[in-house]
């Protein structure tokens, strides 16, 4: 069992709720068979207008009438076939004459074999469909003999194999409009109109030729057409259902996206499920289809006892499947919106539950359904949605059986505010839960629950859990500036229920993997490993942009935008064996941090050939798990540094380009490598932030290349270049070199490439610094007067330095130190003294900036 929040608050009671496929509460006669997974397979041929011109088709000498052309058309594609002209062809209103052949073996259809001609209004075929029978057809008769069964034993076998609500006993069978072993059953109940039985041929799921009985039985819910194996009677290859079930849903919730009640309205959303990842929608399970919340990936209900039985507990009921419920944060007691709670609750696990599908935690993947529709896995296990659980308060928490048995959410009213708050309004809570139940199947395998369970990893499962909630929260407007909190809301904290928020600034959250060392409680060392997640999150979006799409668009089953990118790859980590990639650094049963990074990286490499190691390497790496990092249960040791030899499509030295003081438009965006500064001449890589006058316009680290940089002529007295730089002028030049150029310009000398190992992240470079405001010892620039409280031991990793076209700002007179380190050791990086300040004057610069360590 997994909770949200331990600390300080009462834990939930370990109960275990397992039951049985028998359990129904319905009080409805249910079938149990899946008719989905009886569907015929399409196997047609399109030949579209230019494909047929292309072909030669169109120049078929044309015939008296539109139907003698299609025919002669289709005895010169399968000229061996037998078939029969449908007698449904017609002319449509475009012009358009549609024919429709169907073919046969013995005089008998060959039912799902069939061929459509589309002849244009000049006599030309247009276009064509074809899925003929192209296999052995059988040579003997089988009218010849009649060694099948007759077809009432053919309707007994459709009745038992499908558990129709039919009676045949004493049917009999009557020859019926004079087709062919055509038959009406008389005698039967439970049908609108007696069935009818036909002997027909059926091309099966394994490409052979099976006679078989077509037997029609119309029972209101379904008009089915069941085939019926001719020889056995009791075996099924195929089901057609005339009856197009137009499930309709609507939920009055926060919709996908708005975290809490303070981020968004309730809105009304209609029919939200996607039924490529649920096809049976949310309120059916290919059995039977529900008035209430309940359905094939979830069943949500009140649980004010905290009890662990669930099937007769309360949920809303709706005929029309109008689930709208009133909600106002205003109301007391949380009884009184019970409604409204289930409701969100299983609009929001149904949701996720889709994008999870859609991220590739399917069936195979042991995910969480009753009916897994014939795709893998083991079945009879949705999640149980406990909405106001007694059982607890301040916390949720999310039990994780293996495959095949019910997983478990109980979500609880958190007492922390007046009037209390109910978490499942809350969606980070319940999804940071739910995925509690996606890395515990996917490591070590849907089998296998046990696989999170020691200190480190089950800080991962926490981790995760804040991860995947964060990044369905963000916006399309956000920056990588934005930081979020965790919990906030349900426990009305403005800081939320973590240590830090999540962002990519050292100085916010200065968590990094040394910061394990010491801990000994999951969630906190899972705010270490959401805080490095984060920071890959946004490498991801920085090269591929970010939306406001609630599913990820794929190509070539590769998410094409960051968010889904990241949280793909972190899916697809945790399900990696090191049989799968031959790599011995995938994720097992109980992994670390450093070995849930090389899966990623592994991941990386199965996804997209390597095509984001360099900016997964960097975010790892800003926060100290480079390639030097190492596990030891009782001391871990970090490392910045990011191998530069071992991507199989190269790391470049590059970070952001971007135009210089005209534009604010971004050029090109890669990952960084390594950040250095330029220091006289040298062929070590050079990487400055630019730091542009336009305030709208970021700062940027800029790699130079590279080769010598001239060092600038210093002013008289050989100290520090003084004074206005000369105006740059506007040149249109390849990126680089029009960065280099303006860097020589600004005479940016007196600084030094930076130490491989020195723990400076290369991203902490882009600190704002404009004329007017002050660099403070946190590595924050604001304007004049604003205060700062300065905290030690907080500013390691981060580097600010405003330099760029027409300013620059120096720390006056100071060597950058680390505190308490002497400027040595780890390399951190430190700055004046408390309550020094440092101003930023447009050109001029006050001062040498160095690194130390």
């Amino acid at each position: 069992m997994h909770s949200l929040l331990l600390l300080g608050l009462l834990g939930a009671s370990q109960v275990a709720a397992h039951p049985t496929a028998r359990q129904d509460e319905s009080g409805l006669r249910r079938r149990t068979v899946n008719l989905d997974a009886f569907r015929l397979q399409a196997t047609a041929e399109y030949v579209n207008a230019t494909e047929t011109t292309d072909s030669g088709a169109s120049s078929l000498a044309k015939r008296d009438t539109y139907v003698d052309t299609a025919v002669a058309f289709v005895k010169s594609i399968a000229p061996n076939a037998e078939f029969r002209v449908v007698d449904d062809h017609y002319v449509g209103a475009n012009g358009i004459a549609h024919v429709n052949l169907k073919q046969t073996a013995h005089g008998l259809d060959i039912d799902n074999a069939d061929f459509n001609v589309n002849v244009a209004s000049d006599g030309t075929v247009f276009s064509y469909g074809n899925n003929f029978f192209t296999g052995s057809i059988p040579t003997e008769n089988p009218l010849s003999k009649r060694d099948f069964k007759d077809p009432v034993a053919a309707l007994t076998g459709a009745i038992n194999v499908l558990q129709l609500p039919l009676t045949g006993n004493g049917a009999t069978a009557e020859p019926s409009g004079g087709k062919t072993e055509t038959y009406a059953l008389k005698g039967t109940t439970g049908a609108v109109s007696d069935p009818e039985a036909r002997l027909v041929y059926l091309v099966k799921s394994d490409g052979n030729l099976a006679l078989t009985w077509r037997v029609e039985t119309d029972i209101v819910d379904n008009w089915l057409l069941t085939y019926v194996d001719a020889a056995s009677k009791e075996e099924v290859h195929g089901v057609v259902d005339y009856v197009s079930h137009a499930t309709s849903a609507t939920y009055l919730v926060y919709p996908w996206g708005v975290n809490d009640p303070t981020e968004g309205s309730r809105v009304s959303v209609t029919d939200p499920w996607v039924l490529a990842d649920s096809p049976f929608t949310w309120i059916g399970d290919g059995s039977a289809e529900y008035d209430t919340t309940r359905g094939n990936n979830g069943i949500a209900q009140e649980n004010p006892t905290g009890s662990s039985s669930y099937l007769n507990n309360y949920r809303p009921v709706s005929t029309a499947h109008n689930f709208s419920y009133p909600y106002t944060t205003s109301m007391s007691p949380p009884s009184s919106y019970r409604d409204a709670s289930i409701v969100q609750l299983f609009y929001t696990a149904n949701e996720y539950h889709d994008l999870l599908y859609e991220l590739g935690f399917n069936e195979a993947a042991g995910n969480f359904e009753v009916n897994n529709n014939g795709k893998g896995g083991r079945g009879n296990d949705f999640v149980v949605l406990n909405s106001q659980d007694g059982a607890g308060t301040n916390n949720a928490d999310f039990s994780t059986p293996p495959d095949g048995q019910v997983g478990r959410m109980r979500m609880f009213v958190w007492t922390l505010s007046t009037p209390q708050r109910d978490g499942a309004f809350e969606a980070g809570i319940v999804i940071h839960e739910y995925t509690h139940g996606l890395s515990t199947r996917l490591t070590g395998g849907p089998a296998n629950s046990n696989c999170l369970n020691a200190l480190e990893s089950g800080g991962m499962g926490e981790g995760w859990g804040d991860f995947m909630a964060t990044a369905v929260r963000l916006k399309a407007s956000d920056t990588k500036s934005k930081d979020y909190t965790m919990g906030a809301w349900a426990a009305n904290k403005p800081n939320g229920i973590r240590a830090y928020p999540y962002s990519t600034s050292l100085t916010t959250n200065p968590y990094t993997y040394t910061s394990v060392n010491g801990m000994s409680e999951v969630h906190s060392i899972g705010t270490v490993w959401a805080t490095m997640l984060y920071e890959v999150l946004w490498g991801l979006i920085d090269k591929y942009g970010l939306t406001s799409a609630s599913k990820p668009t794929f190509s070539n089953g590769v998410p094409t935008d960051g968010r889904y990118l990241a949280m793909k790859l972190v899916v697809d980590a945790m399900a990696l064996e090191p049989a799968l990639t031959g790599i011995e650094c995938s994720q097992p049963c109980n992994p670390n941090f450093v070995q849930a990074r090389d899966a990623i990286l592994d991941a990386d490499k199965a996804l997209t050939g390597g095509k984001n190691q360099c900016e997964l390497w960097t975010a790892f790496a800003k926060r100290g798990l480079g390639s030097g990092a190492r596990y030891n249960s009782s001391r871990r040791t970090g490392s910045t540094t990011i191998p530069s030899d071992n991507f199989e499509s190269g790391c470049k030295k590059t970070t952001h380009y971007i135009e210089q003081e005209s534009t604010s438009e971004p050029v090109a965006q890669h990952g960084i490598n390594q950040l250095a500064v330029p220091h006289g001449v040298g062929l070590a890589p050079l990487v400055v932030v630019v730091e542009p006058v336009r305030p709208d316009v970021p700062a940027a680290a800029v790699d130079l290349g590279r080769g010598p940089v001239p060092r600038p002529q210093q002013p008289r007295g050989g100290g520090p270049v003084a004074g206005r730089a000369p105006p740059v002028e506007r040149r249109r030049l390849p990126d680089a070199e029009r960065v280099r150029d303006l860097v020589q310009r600004r005479a940016l000398a007196h600084v030094r490439p930076v130490r491989a190992e020195a723990d400076v992240a290369a991203e902490a470079a882009v600190g704002r610094l404009h004329a007017g405001h002050v660099l403070h010892r946190d590595g924050l620039a604001r304007p004049r007067g604003q205060p700062v409280v300065p905290r030690h031991g907080e500013v390691h990793g981060r580097l600010d330095l405003g330099v760029g076209v027409g300013l620059v700002g120096r720390r006056v007179g100071h060597a950058l130190q680390g505190p308490g380190q002497g400027g040595r050791g780890e390399g951190r990086v430190g700055g004046p003294d408390e309550g020094e300040e440092v101003e930023a004057h447009r050109g001029r610069a006050d001062g040498r900036t160095e690194i130390g360590g």
